[in-house]
């Protein structure tokens, strides 16, 4: 499976199992990066997962996990958050206008679990085809 979505992404393509798994990616390279005390490339992969989830999906909810408000999107199988502090404070206003608020006890763990993880250049590919926006995506088949 990996195989198909780094051949999806050379080619400019997607389709949601690819973004799922690319933002996946992303978390776990730049919690890496924190555990080997590398802030500044964490920060880096951080921010190009932000950067997709904002360009690619629309926040749903603000969730408040242990008194810190992240904004919560939603993909084809799974949730993603993204830090409210992260945002200006003109998007932080808008969002508490028009979203709604779910106190929770830990951040919910839907779908199914992703397996494995791309390497750094094909994630710094897929982000650079958003950034570019030169990108086709797949959508899934219809029965």
């Amino acid at each position: 499976m990996i195989k198909y979505i780094e051949h999806m992404i050379h080619h400019n393509e997607f389709d949601y199992e690819t973004v799922e798994l690319v933002l996946h990616s992303l978390n776990k390279i730049a919690n890496d990066y924190l555990r080997k005390n590398d802030r500044d490339s964490a920060s880096k992969f951080f921010k190009e997962k932000e950067f997709i989830l904002e360009s690619l999906f629309d926040p749903v909810e603000i969730h408040v996990v242990n008194g810190k408000k992240y904004i919560s999107y939603e993909g084809e199988k799974h949730k993603y958050h993204e830090p409210f502090d992260h945002f200006s404070e003109v998007e932080r206003v808008s969002f508490i206008k028009e979203l709604p608020t779910k106190d929770l006890k830990e951040f919910p763990m839907e779908g199914p679990k992703i397996k494995g993880y791309l390497n750094e250049k094909i994630c710094e590919e897929f982000y650079k085809m958003i950034k570019n926006d030169k990108f086709r995506f797949i959508p899934p088949r219809t029965s």
